[in-house]
């Protein structure tokens, strides 16, 4: 209102009505109004809630149960002071302070300030709180939740739990220092291993050696589990890698080459070097350790291992060329088979193929393909639960397709059929004999067309269509309109005759891809069914809900609804309530508010 009118007292009807007009929805939540950092904002949202069930206003809203519904009230102060907490908002933590009463801050609260390395949080909470211990409550083996502690007066402050270990991970070692100093006594309920695992992660050996002295125990083997070489110097120093009954120093070697610490490996073998012979369980640790480098491929500390004198003792028995190979490390998977490690495999071949790396499937096919034992296009079990396609990919070929690798499709294919390369496109049935499966020869099914239109290669598909003879199902334009792939969708139904079923349209719509349910509908008869309104209603895609409403008379089955409210889309229950609200039965809407789930909206 303007400053003129401020003071007539025949007005001041008129600034409640504007702000009602144009102020903040009656279902912000306390949490996001303190993310806006506004003290005014709270104080309307405070001041226009109802303050018993009495005064709740017609229809549902938030503001009708912030301060009259007890377990909401309870709920949205500890949210909205973990928000608080997170952004480092003193004077917000102060104002819900002074507004609430009788509440407990659940643990969250303090791991959200930990995490983010608010220390003056930290000690408003400690200072204006009851402090308690973070518990759980057990039944025989079964976790049932927190215990709470709601006190008749004042505010109770969860510690504990994961806070330091948050602190620790975020690098924030001086939160980690106060809350050992202010809350040691809720030590219990801290993992201190975990912390302390922790903290040889991120290296800090200051902060290390400071809570050892503080009680948390020390393990060497937690401490290189961290893999750093700080860590490990720290540890060779402090004479925790002497040979030992569990043999800590083997396992630190072997850790050690997986993590390419060549250097560090160098000074463990100079400091062991009167024990390390073959024939002694230094035999074991080298071959542990060249496992271990074999997998991670360092090849400087596989040369090293191979041409130490415990080198002899190493046996080719380890598959290191085919991990090397089947992974793209072409130079180390060369390195090892010049050295006798074994070739590879069916399995080899498929990991090049599906990873795109067309140099290693180049080497990996003349090197071993005529050797008949090893079946280099042998079907291959791999299945694929996601949203590429519904069954295994089998072979070379078909997961090349599936994940957009042209080029290996292309070399695959000239090997299949090299009398006829690259540019010609197969009679249908050829290459059906024996050899197409046992392994001889590169072979595809419908699953790399299936596959590929699936993940919207629409170069791969057009590339199959036109090359290779096998085609594809339904299942091609079903994944396609399901992953929103409209040119892929259009260029099947222009060019392929399979067509599609009506899962097509319900998973572009639960998908959230309007565009492509539009299409379909338009340029497809097999439509949708009532799947298509629910799932998009669960995923909370409220454009698509309306449009199916508008112009589809499958309709939505009470999923819709139960959908929504699970998964926090307010704005597509609440559309649903006021347009759908008679298609509803009575008891399922009167269960959905009854039910504790409505909670999770806020």
């Amino acid at each position: 209102m303007h400053k003129r009118y401020q003071n007539n007292p025949s007005l001041l009807h008129v600034t409640d009505v504007v702000s009602a007009f144009l102020g903040p929805s009656p279902n912000l939540t306390l949490a996001r109004a303190v993310s806006f950092d506004s003290l005014k904002l709270l104080n309307h949202i405070w001041a226009n809630s109802c303050v018993s069930s009495a005064d709740r206003t017609p229809g549902w809203s938030l503001l009708n149960f912030l301060r009259s519904d007890r377990y909401y009230y309870r709920y949205a102060f500890s949210v909205a002071l973990e928000e608080a907490a997170h952004c480092g908002l003193l004077h917000m933590v102060e104002w819900l302070f002074a507004h609430f009463s009788g509440v407990e801050a659940e643990v969250e609260v303090v791991e959200a300030a930990a995490n983010a390395g608010h220390l003056h949080i930290l000690q408003f909470l400690f200072d204006h709180s009851t402090c308690a211990e973070y518990r759980e409550i057990e039944y025989e083996t079964d976790f049932l939740g927190p215990r709470r502690q709601y006190p008749d007066d004042g505010i109770v402050v969860r510690w504990g739990r994961h806070d330091a270990l948050r602190a620790t991970k975020s690098g924030h070692d001086e939160i980690v220092r106060w809350l050992f100093e202010h809350t040691a006594r809720t030590n219990d309920s801290r993992n201190l291993p975990d912390v302390m695992k922790s903290v040889f992660n991120v290296g800090d050996l200051p902060l290390a050696e400071w809570l050892m002295t503080h009680g948390c125990p020390f393990s060497a083997s937690d401490a290189l589990a961290s893999r750093c070489a700080d860590v490990g110097q720290w540890l060779l120093r402090r004479g925790h890698l002497e040979p030992s009954m569990d043999m800590i120093e083997g396992k630190v070697f072997a850790i050690w080459a997986g993590s390419g610490h060549l250097e560090l490996m160098q000074l463990l073998v100079e400091s062991h070097a009167p024990f390390i012979e073959p024939n002694t369980i230094w035999s074991a640790f080298w071959q542990e350790a060249m496992e271990a480098a074999c997998d991670k491929y360092h090849l400087p500390v596989v040369r090293w291992l191979l041409e130490y004198s415990m080198g002899c003792t190493l046996t080719r028995t380890s598959p290191g060329s085919v991990h090397a190979a089947g992974n793209g490390h072409l130079e180390l998977a060369q390195f090892l088979y010049s050295h006798g490690y074994g070739g590879c495999s069916a399995q080899t071949m498929y990991d090049a193929a599906e990873d795109g790396n067309l140099p290693v499937v180049e080497w990996i096919q003349p090197q071993f393909s005529a050797d008949s034992s090893i079946g280099l296009f042998a079907n291959v079990a791999r299945w694929f639960t996601g949203s590429a396609v519904p069954s295994s990919a089998g072979s070379a070929m078909n997961v090349a397709a599936i994940n957009g690798h042209l080029e290996v499709l292309q070399f695959l294919h000239s090997v299949d059929d090299p009398v006829k390369p690259r540019g010609h496109k197969r009679v249908r049935g050829n290459g059906s004999s024996k050899s197409k499966r046992d392994g001889r020869k590169p072979w595809s099914t419908q699953t790399a067309m299936d596959g590929a239109a699936a993940n919207g290669h629409l170069e791969v598909v057009q590339w199959l269509h036109v090359h290779r003879s096998e085609g594809c199902t339904t299942v091609a334009m079903n994944k396609a309109a399901a992953g929103g792939h409209l040119p892929v969708v259009q260029w099947l139904h222009a060019n392929r005759s399979e067509g599609c079923t009506t899962l097509a349209m319900d998973d572009a719509a639960a998908n959230g891809h309007i565009e492509v349910a539009q299409w379909l509908h338009a340029n497809r008869s097999e439509d949708c069914t009532c799947a298509a309104m629910d799932f998009a209603a669960s995923n909370g895609h409220l454009n698509v809900v309306q449009w199916l409403h508008a112009t589809c008379s499958e309709g939505c089955t009470v999923v819709a609804l139960v959908g929504a409210i699970e998964g926090d889309h307010l704005r597509v229950v609440q559309w649903l309530l006021m347009t759908l609200i008679e298609e509803v039965p009575s008891e399922v809407y009167g269960e959905l508010f009854r039910d504790a789930a409505v909670y999770a909206l806020v």
